[in-house]
């Protein structure tokens, strides 16, 4: 959600308990400009929490300034691939077919992306009854809940070290420091490497509970 960036200011429907709200972090590399500290630093203008009734909102957060997206021309062929390697440094126009965007409707669709490769691991069977055991067909295929798949992003998630960045102007907003699972940055940054269990990547011990009730 993106709604004036100071505390409290995370509104309705991203305040709501189970849907998952996401913040925007700065880009990295050719995709900030250089007066931006990078991806390590959240936008001003991500809306941040705690809700009306003191819960931590948002969940996550993912680079959500200056992502390259499609601007889609209608009956024409190939307008989707740009005439050049984007970059902010030297131009805001990256071509006529993709363009940079900014904005926490950016950095959602960073998550599902991530939420969507997610699904796959499951479906391909990644896990089985007693664990995740981290190669495809090494397990069971199911399809996972929404909660499961908001539960292994937040989990995986790691908090933003630097602070919050006004843009464009690049001031750092140093009455407004960021620390690990507050209201301005939820769990932090999505990482996919870090959320499961990957043969040859990592050494992660994951179990999972698949749509049911957890009791003591």
């Amino acid at each position: 959600t993106g709604v004036e960036g100071t505390a409290g200011t995370i509104q309705n429907p991203a305040d709501c308990k189970s849907p998952m709200a996401v913040g925007s972090s700065l880009s990295y590399g050719d995709d900030i400009r250089s007066n931006e500290k990078g991806i390590e630093f959240l936008a001003d203008y991500s809306s941040r929490g705690p809700t009306s009734d003191g819960r931590i909102k948002p969940d996550v957060v993912a680079p959500g300034h200056f992502i390259v997206a499609p601007n889609a021309e209608p009956n024409t062929e190939g307008e989707c691939d740009g005439s050049k390697s984007p970059s902010i440094r030297r131009s805001i126009d990256v071509g006529s077919g993709v363009r940079y965007v900014s904005g926490t409707s950016m950095a959602s669709p960073v998550v599902t992306g991530g939420a969507a490769i997610l699904r796959q691991y499951f479906e391909e069977g990644y896990c089985n009854s007693e664990r995740c055991c981290g190669s495809k067909g090494c397990g069971e295929s199911f399809i996972p809940s929404g909660s499961l798949m908001k539960a292994v992003l937040m989990n995986g998630a790691q908090p933003l070290t630097g602070g919050i960045q006004r843009v464009p102007d690049g001031n750092v907003v140093n009455e407004q420091p960021l620390k690990e699972y507050d209201g301005n940055q939820g769990m932090g940054r999505i990482n996919l490497v870090n959320s499961v269990p990957l043969e040859g990547e990592n050494n992660i011990q994951l179990i999972t509970v698949n749509d049911k009730f957890i009791k003591d």
